[in-house]
């Protein structure tokens, strides 16, 4: 469809649906691609592109995109990008072209949210017990904003901010990028 339009891919915003296309090749398309650099092969002969995050720096080379943003952030890696599609440093380099912000990473920074779709339903305490952590990472930043790539991670993420009563902010990438 997006082909008939005249496009020559997509550009995702959430970790989830790169995810599928990269990794999960050889469940929904047996015998298919086996391999995450075969689903890449795949991807790149069809046409995709990978995502935004890495769109920008990796394709596009364009790194400052004139966003202004005053205030300290720190920068939470979600699971789906940071372990299967390797994004760690695209969004760290355009949150360094960023007018005005300052960058403080939380320690550690790789470590889940607890959210994980289902997991965070079925595994209740086990979640909130890893959000306590992430929070606690955040709370010794003293940054008042967390910028995440994944939709997920920032839900449940600003449910435990709220919850606890801080006012810290969160955002997603996108939108510290279009502030000005």
């Amino acid at each position: 469809m997006w082909r008939e339009r005249g496009y020559r891919g997509y550009i995702g915003l959430g970790g989830i649906n790169l995810r599928v296309r990269h990794t999960k090749w050889n469940i929904y398309l047996p015998g298919y691609v086996q391999t995450v650099a075969e689903a890449k092969a795949e991807a790149a002969r069809l046409g995709y592109a990978d995502q935004w995050e890495e769109f920008l720096v990796e394709v596009a080379k364009q790194e400052d995109v004139g966003a202004r943003f005053d205030g300290a952030v720190t920068y939470h890696d979600s699971c789906h990008a940071l372990r299967e599609l390797k994004i760690k440093d695209q969004p760290r380099r355009l949150l360094g072209h960023v007018r005005g912000l300052e960058l403080r990473e939380m320690q550690p920074a790789e470590e889940c949210c607890g959210f994980g779709g289902t997991f965070s339903v079925k595994f209740g305490e086990l979640s909130g017990d890893m959000l306590d952590g992430k929070i606690e990472a955040i709370r010794g930043t003293g940054a008042g904003t967390v910028v995440s790539i994944d939709p997920s991670c920032l839900m449940q993420i600003s449910g435990g901010l709220r919850r606890r009563g801080l006012p810290i902010e969160t955002m997603h990438l996108a939108e510290v990028l279009a502030a000005r």
